[in-house]
């Protein structure tokens, strides 16, 4: 009986083939969680996403707070545009832990993207307050947010804070957008 490492090993190596059939093989009923989620991970690799989100979504069922599947999911609706599933992923992923910052990023983007404006910026602030590591990443999408608000000098306030982290030819030109706005 292959054991869980042998199946890891096989997907990083990318012998995906032998991965999921050492997963259909796999008989300890206790971490059928783990293989329904390398199996999503294999077909996620393959590029087969509706297989790929039903195991996925079995792997939760089974451990509804297993991250790793539910990280998956959120890259699968990112992928596929469904952004309200999205939107519900990222909710998971907070309510799983509320400290992790990567997480609340990923709520704001989810927020962002559903249009939800002022939820995304209030994420987006946490974020930037956990120290989150990514803050000029997070700087410029606030500032595109408050671009979309119709607030040029709030989000060229925003933009000049995100080049503190060093120079990017996005932020300058969001910079510059936000000038010919005023």
């Amino acid at each position: 009986m292959a054991n869980l490492k042998e199946i890891a090993e096989n997907i990083k190596n990318k012998d995906l083939e032998k991965a999921l059939n050492l997963c259909e093989n796999y008989n300890d009923k206790d971490n059928q969680h783990i293989i329904f989620n390398f199996k999503g991970v294999i077909f996620l690799i393959k590029e087969n996403l509706e297989t790929s989100e039903k195991n996925f979504l079995k792997s939760i069922e089974i451990k509804p707070n297993f991250e790793d599947p539910i990280k998956n999911l959120y890259l699968i609706y990112l992928k596929k545009k469904l952004f309200k599933k999205l939107l519900i992923y990222a909710n998971k992923l907070v309510e799983i832990d509320i400290t992790n910052t990567d997480y609340i990023y990923k709520l704001a983007y989810a927020h962002e993207l559903n249009n939800n404006l002022d939820n995304a910026l209030k994420y987006y602030n946490k974020y930037i307050e956990l120290n989150g590591e990514n803050k000029k990443q997070a700087l410029n999408n606030i500032g595109c947010m408050y671009l979309k608000k119709n607030k040029p000098k709030i989000a060229n306030d925003f933009f000049i804070k995100g080049m503190s982290y060093g120079e990017d030819k996005i932020i300058i030109n969001n910079i510059l957008y936000s000038f010919v706005m005023l």
